[in-house]
């Protein structure tokens, strides 16, 4: 399949693109966007990224650090009677570009005939980048998301080129630091705590379900405590410790959150209709689906942990 357009003017004197192997979708913005080239990276929560993914990931200048890490400078002053300590915000591996990767990141280049497009407004707003498979012509594969992140590329005089970065509701709980103290609450329930202060936030669609083996078996804990920590790092964090982890399932008005431990996932990928995987040679004339390269890496992992905790009781 190429990927390649149909463009014509209507009466309105729009661009209206059709047949392409990928389209873009915009929430409240009439003006068509015709998708030059998607580069996209999409992953298990909580599964190691491919070292080449770093061209994809988030730039961690430009995001807030995730957690506090504070250097203690203790500088005398007689004066004063006291040695004031000073703490300094400083970038640690919580910042790392695969710590801010929120289950996929397309970067998407687009065409449009608007060079002074109001790139403010795209900003949050919700998107479908649908994808054409060999499946059907007409029946898309749906990747639902937010806009983060727009810059514009320049224009000739003709068309205009911009590039979107389209990632999940969770990328916003990266820019929300806060502070509190969750008591007799399991790991679950604290997750839905933090997720529920962003329903309802602008043109946020957060949405999410569990599927558990058995939810009871989390007990609830004492106190669990977020201390200048993103909302994201700090759910991350949590779902990490029990074992959890997530992916995204993706219709043409919404992408959800599905929450799994390793008792269910299997069946999760079992109902894949693009399963099987089939191989084949680097060739667009393919009339299937399939993959072009496939690397393996395999290393040892601790088998058995045993930890020893205080009691702040």
């Amino acid at each position: 399949m190429s990927n390649f357009a149909l463009l014509f003017r209507q009466a309105l004197g729009r661009f209206t693109a059709t047949n392409r192997l990928f389209q873009l979708v915009l929430a409240n913005h009439p003006d068509a966007l015709i998708v030059e080239t998607v580069q996209g990276l999409e992953s298990v929560l909580g599964a190691p990224l491919p070292s080449g993914a770093q061209a994809l990931l988030p730039d961690a200048e430009q995001w807030p650090p995730g957690s506090l890490v504070t250097q203690q400078h203790a500088v005398p002053q007689p004066a004063l009677g006291q040695l004031p300590i000073t703490p300094q915000l400083q970038r640690g591996a919580a910042d790392d570009p695969f710590t801010l990767f929120t289950g996929f990141r397309l970067v998407i280049t687009v065409l449009s005939d608007q060079a002074q497009a109001n790139l403010t407004e795209l900003l949050g707003s919700t998107a479908t980048l649908q994808l054409q498979t060999s499946r059907s012509r007409t029946v898309r594969r749906p990747f639902h998301g937010h806009i983060t992140e727009v810059r514009s590329l320049g224009s000739n005089g003709g068309l205009a080129r911009y590039q979107l970065v389209l990632e999940p509701w969770l990328a916003c709980l990266r820019l929300q630091r806060d502070s509190w103290v969750f008591q007799e609450q399991s790991i679950p329930d604290i997750l839905e705590t933090v997720f529920q202060d962003y329903v309802g936030q602008g043109q946020l669609t957060p949405a999410w379900r569990f599927q558990l083996l058995d939810r009871s078996r989390y007990p609830q804990r004492s106190q669990v405590a977020q201390y200048q920590e993103t909302d994201w790092h700090f759910i991350a964090r949590l779902m990490y410790s029990e074992g959890l982890f997530g992916w995204f399932e993706h219709t043409d008005d919404r992408h959800t959150l599905v929450i799994s431990d390793r008792q269910s996932f299997d069946a999760a990928c079992q109902a894949n209709p693009d399963s099987p995987l089939r191989y084949h040679r680097g060739d667009a004339t393919e009339r299937q689906d399939s993959f072009q390269h496939w690397t393996e890496r395999v290393s040892r992992q601790p088998g058995r942990v045993r930890l020893s905790s205080w009691d702040y009781r």
